[in-house]
């Protein structure tokens, strides 16, 4: 069926369908597994160097707002994190605190998307990356959940969850992905065209709350920091992000995508789009992208070559994908878009820049994947994730 703007807009229905017993096994698994590391792991990486001093900053502050904070993290999730580590007292510690906040959210999408049948969403909170960081102090799993608020909110056209978008790009700014969801179909509706310029402007309010509080576009106090003076102070944007976060969406489309090997042949022209399309990015990527990051480590055996072609595998999953789902194209163009200010390429804020446009297309129900297929993705994508926690160094 096509993801139409009247679809995405519509209150969706009542849901009759019972997930499966082993849906309900292995988020209870994941979930204390999660409890466990989250308690006993010992920070260390950007945990440690990076957000452990914002936090400690931030609580020293409370209760006033960090209008400086040590890192580009936003002054109100800082706030949260003190408040609740204020009331807790000594135990658990502050990074503990941020850890237990970010999996509290993570639970309470997953059980949410279990609830209403949304099954498929499982394939992007179970995303490695997603999986590791509802287990870090960082904002990103409570943005995905101030996100999920504000989509499923307004679907049922609740005027409150408008006011969750401001927070959610607040939080993590790639969330403004959002405005390309409601991107109007031709030809232009009055109603569409007015959600769209409402959408802009949440996003807009979202982006000015962060440099209110910072004043200007990164804190003061980040801006003495080496990571700004070595990556972001001088440089060119890249562009690649908007290449990387619809190819490297695909690997969703792969698994939930609705087309058979026959209707791809069918409809050749856009299958053979999505070959092209694909093949562009791969070659952009590889003439003009030096990956940082973790992925950058583990594919320097393979080289460029390597990355570059398993983000070409990914995004041929577009080619299970109806044209008429046009919108999530739009909403991962428009994440990409808010990442290109900045001067590297880090393979994992591609995979946050697609969470929130992928997480609303598994909740318009229209995608197709059976049992087995999603509880496969999501037992591999914990595998990776538990190996990563012991001897990644995120």
């Amino acid at each position: 069926m096509p993801l139409s703007p009247a679809l995405i807009h519509r209150e969706p229905g009542s849901r009759k369908y019972i997930p499966s017993p082993f849906y309900y096994a292995l988020v209870a698994l994941v979930f204390i597994l999660l409890v466990y590391i989250a308690m006993t792991l010992i920070p260390r990486g950007d945990e440690s160097g990076l957000y452990l001093p914002a936090f400690k900053q931030a609580f020293a502050t409370w209760p006033r707002l960090d209008l400086s904070p040590y890192w580009p993290v936003s002054s109100f999730y800082l706030w949260i994190v003190a408040s609740i580590q204020t009331l807790a007292g000594n135990q658990p510690t502050l990074i503990q605190t941020g850890r237990l906040l970010s999996l509290v959210c993570w639970i309470v999408v997953v059980l949410r998307l279990l609830a209403t049948g949304y099954r498929t969403g499982l394939l992007v909170l179970f995303n490695p990356y997603v999986l590791i960081y509802a287990i870090r102090a960082h904002p990103f799993v409570p943005s995905i959940l101030l996100f999920y608020g504000f989509w499923t909110l307004t679907r049922r056209n609740q005027r409150m969850g408008w006011l969750l978008l401001p927070w959610a790009v607040n939080f993590q700014v790639f969330m403004a992905g959002a405005v390309g969801l409601f991107t109007p179909e031709w030809p232009l509706r009055r109603g569409e065209m007015l959600r769209a310029l409402l959408v802009g402007l949440l996003v807009v309010v979202g982006v000015l709350l962060t440099f209110l509080t910072w004043g200007g576009i990164y804190p003061e106090n980040f801006t003495k920091h080496h990571f700004y003076r070595t990556f972001q102070e001088h440089g060119n944007p890249t562009f690649s992000y908007i290449w990387s976060v619809p190819m490297l969406a695909g690997l969703v489309f792969w698994v939930a995508g609705c087309r058979t090997v026959t209707q791809m042949k069918e409809n050749a022209r856009y299958s053979l789009v999505v070959l092209v399309v694909t093949a562009m990015g791969g070659l952009f990527l590889a003439l003009s992208t030096d990956m940082t990051g973790i992925t950058h480590d583990v594919m320097r055996r393979a080289g460029q070559p390597g990355w570059v072609g398993l983000y070409c595998l990914a995004g041929l999953g577009w080619l299970r994908l109806h044209r008429s789902h046009y919108l999530v194209f739009c909403g991962l163009l428009a994440s990409g878009l808010t990442l290109v200010s900045l001067h590297y390429f880090y393979e994992r804020l591609t995979v946050f820049a697609l969470i929130a446009p992928c997480l609303a297309w598994c909740c318009t129900g229209e995608t197709e994947a059976d049992d087995g297929s999603i509880l496969l993705v999501c037992g591999l994508c914990l595998a990776g994730s538990i190996a990563y926690q012991f001897h990644g160094s995120l």
